[in-house]
């Protein structure tokens, strides 16, 4: 433990709540020093424990060093009821916000982004660590501009190899072994998973629509997938019958249903280049029920920073407040 004490309003001004999602609150704040934006956020110790914050603020340390995966800041803090994290302010909000329902985004913005998100996934592969929470929400442009995307949230991050018994994730995002596993066999813990998230985050981008709801053979929007991987059918499924044959090359490596046959993040730069999209439009509203899906997910979406739900857990934002004035909060060690 750090030998000094400190508090948070010493060293930052509150400036306003940017979001409060399931897990917490953030707040936008500036550095006294510096004169930099801040995102605050606390996590509840009712939620989480002392060694899980440690890991994920190591890992956000660990990994703040490439352009595409945001940047946390040296200094946390430790009140009595919370864990609090500092990272940079992403002005241009959250990727989910920035998709528009049933028409996605332009599809140069879509390449920009997708490459960079593999970037960043590259990088953290090449750490051996593996996201395993990659959806829109955890993408944030850094600028109002959005010419940078950056990852966040580190709350699910395991190193390869790790083996989990509790299945959990964001459903439609999550691949189908992961799906199919039982409490009782977990799974372990691979690059392919961040893989097949950003597979359907691509398609999510590029269409403002989920392909299913889950990655099982029961979930219709899915079997008839699996129906065209397989040649069973010749066609893909409707929705994805507007994407050139380049893209539904990349598609199906990313979103082999075998873990094993899906490629690595790298080879999305192959496909970077090529055109993306046929010159004839299949109307969104003969896609049935996944676009409801997409629509149902924007209507229970707060703002910009619920993105980092997973980890800004707290008290309500007047709780920080509190904590930063009225009591000395201690610097959690460094790594």
């Amino acid at each position: 433990m750090a030998s000094y004490q400190t508090s948070l309003d010493e060293r930052y001004t509150f400036i306003k709540p940017a979001g409060k999602g399931t897990y917490g609150t953030t707040w936008m704040a500036e550095d006294k020093t510096t004169g930099r934006k801040v995102a605050i956020k606390a996590i509840s110790k009712e939620t989480t424990t002392r060694s899980c914050f440690k890991k994920e603020l190591k890992y956000g340390k660990h990994l703040s060093k490439h352009p595409h995966i945001i940047t946390t800041h040296d200094t946390a803090y430790e009140t009595k009821t919370s864990y609090v994290m500092v990272q940079d302010f992403a002005r241009g909000g959250d990727l989910f916000d920035a998709i528009e329902p049933e028409v996605g985004l332009c599809e140069n913005k879509a390449r920009t982004y997708v490459y960079q998100i593999a970037r960043g996934l590259e990088f953290m592969h090449s750490k051996n660590l593996v996201h395993r929470d990659i959806k829109p929400e955890n993408i944030v442009l850094a600028d109002e501009k959005g010419a940078t995307v950056q990852i966040i949230d580190f709350g699910m991050t395991l190193r390869t190899g790790v083996h989990v018994s509790r299945v959990c994730g964001s459903i439609p995002y999550t691949p189908p072994e992961i799906c199919n596993a039982s409490d009782d066999t977990g799974f372990s813990v691979d690059p392919s998973c961040d893989v097949w998230s950003l597979g359907v985050l691509l398609f999510c981008m590029l269409t403002g629509s989920f392909p299913w709801e889950q990655a099982t053979l029961s979930d219709p929007n899915y079997y008839e997938f699996v129906q065209w991987q397989r040649g069973v059918s010749p066609k893909p499924p409707r929705m994805w019958q507007n994407f050139s044959p380049r893209l539904l090359q990349l598609f199906n490596k990313m979103l082999a249903m075998d873990a094993q046959e899906r490629c690595e993040v790298t080879e999305v730069y192959k496909y970077i280049n090529d055109p993306w999209f046929v010159n004839y439009t299949i109307p969104l509203s003969d896609s049935h029920r996944e676009v409801d899906f997409f629509h149902h997910h924007h209507h229970h979406h707060h703002n910009q920073y619920s993105v980092y739900d997973s980890f800004t857990v707290g008290g309500g934002c007047g709780d920080i407040i509190t904590a930063s004035t009225h009591m000395q909060l201690t610097p959690v060690t460094a790594f």
